[in-house]
């Protein structure tokens, strides 16, 4: 019911002094791949500040030269063997070939892409191959499961219309679509599918009863079948950011771009030999999308705010005098369309008020006559409003009360679990009561980000 990250220890590990050696690291493969198989293709440059985000991680698109990030000494990144590269300073800048380039190209299919490359170093094809090697012993696991088997032979029948598998017989890009189709068409993506009942397999659960998942789900299950067809494959986590997120730039090339926990997803990366890791995407709404993101903030330059004209209805009370006539005139602005004008008059010679609400504008107005003896009239709703104010502070209190010692007996009594329960429901009413509240799946890292911003602003 989790993934575990590669262990990778030193008997394994062939493939690193190579790489040191060429001068560049395993996260580079894609992009030394695109330079040798593209010469006439120019690569790009993008400098990022990372201003709010976790100060741990590289946030590059795919495609990226991660060893050209300007950087020296203690403030160089650092790649983990097999994984992530770890951020060492807030600025960086890095090379990378713009897919939208690439994918015009009908040839740059991974598969494609890998083959007739041109050798440039020693060092390099052997950490390549020695790399890939590695990665098909790493990344070729298969959970022990009934439900996973059935997809798979569904999969085979339904979607590429045989019996039996031969690996050469199909590219990655049909097996890759028809695993997406699959899934389209017997799944739905939701933010709330419910628990996984205790004791059940994750990926038996998803694809034989649930049927609805999030980002978490497809991929995983995506990454499974995805080894099943003979393919190394792992599960990801990060970020999708559309180009059209980054909205106006502040000059000619900068941009800057709040990404959220709406872009926080997971999606599976399949290893093509000799050209690396690439991204693939099962969940369903996704391609070159974001379903979670409304359209303002998929596309913050195209979406106009309209600002209301609209001013205030503008009142006029007319008083003829002392136990006379009044006239109670509610106008909207000229230029509404729905003008209109309300007039009451009353005679008054009791002390009692004429109320006026006007359709127009909404407004209640309310004017009172007031005798030479009506002070006494005055006090007495005074003493009821007080009296009504402090019965309602008197209920707020004792209702505080009564909530308070019942959190506290929920806290305190009952068994070890029934009190393990009650702080996480009290845990999340404070982190509510204080804005921070999200149906969506995050991570717990992601949480206590959240939580600590928060917290240092108030």
């Amino acid at each position: 019911n989790s993934w575990t990250p590669v262990d990778v220890n030193g008997n394994e590990d062939t493939f690193s002094d190579d790489f040191e050696q060429g001068k560049i690291w395993v996260q580079d493969l894609d992009y030394d791949l695109i330079q040798r198989k593209y010469a006439d293709l120019t690569p790009a440059q993008i400098s990022v500040s990372v201003l709010g985000a976790s100060k741990k991680f590289v946030y590059a698109p795919y495609a990226s030269l991660y060893s050209s990030d300007g950087n020296t000494d203690d403030k160089k990144m650092r790649p983990t063997t097999e994984s992530y590269v770890k951020l060492s300073s807030t600025k960086y800048s890095l090379y990378y070939f713009d897919p939208s380039l690439i994918e015009e190209r009908l040839e740059a299919l991974p598969e494609a892409i890998a083959t007739e490359v041109p050798a440039l170093s020693v060092n390099k094809d052997r950490g390549v191959d020695a790399y890939s090697e590695f990665v098909h012993q790493k990344y070729m696991d298969v959970s022990k499961s009934d439900e996973l088997d059935k997809a798979y032979k569904e999969i085979l029948n339904e979607y590429l219309g045989v019996d039996i598998y031969h690996k050469g017989d199909w590219t990655y890009e049909e097996i890759s679509t028809a695993i997406k189709n699959y899934f389209s068409d017997n799944f739905t993506y939701t933010l709330e599918p419910g628990v996984t009942p205790k004791g059940e397999d994750f990926i038996d659960y998803f694809l034989g009863t649930q049927k609805e998942g999030y980002c978490s789900y497809f991929a995983t299950a995506g990454a499974e079948l995805l080894r099943m067809f003979g393919y190394p494959s792992r599960y990801v986590e990060g970020y999708v950011v559309l180009n059209s997120q980054l909205g106006e730039p502040e000059d000619d090339s900068t941009y800057e771009v709040s990404v959220k926990d709406k872009c926080a997803h997971a999606w599976a990366e399949v290893f093509i030999d000799n050209a690396g890791w690439y991204p693939a995407e099962f969940t369903p709404g996704y391609d070159n999308d974001n379903p979670n993101l409304t359209q303002q903030e998929k596309d913050p330059k195209e979406v106009t705010t309209t600002k209301s004209t609209e001013s205030k209805p503008t009142t006029t009370t007319q008083n003829s005098g002392q136990g006379g006539t009044t006239s109670v005139v509610t106008k909207k602005p000229a230029n509404s369309s729905k003008a209109s004008t309300t007039k009451k008059t009353n005679s008054a010679s009791n002390g009692h008020g004429a109320g006026v609400m006007s359709d127009a504008g909404k407004t209640s107005v309310s004017s009172r006559i007031t005798e030479n003896n009506s002070d006494h009239g005055s006090f007495v709703g005074i003493f009821i409003t007080l009296g009504g104010l402090l019965l309602i502070a008197f209920g707020v209190v004792v209702h505080r009360d009564v909530k308070v010692k019942k959190m506290r007996s929920e806290l305190s009594n009952g068994d070890n679990r029934s009190r393990t329960v009650a702080v996480y429901r009290y845990m999340l009413k404070y982190l509510k009561l204080i804005g921070i509240t999200d149906s969506r799946n995050i991570t717990d890292l992601q949480l206590c980000d959240r939580l600590t911003e928060k917290c240092q602003e108030m």
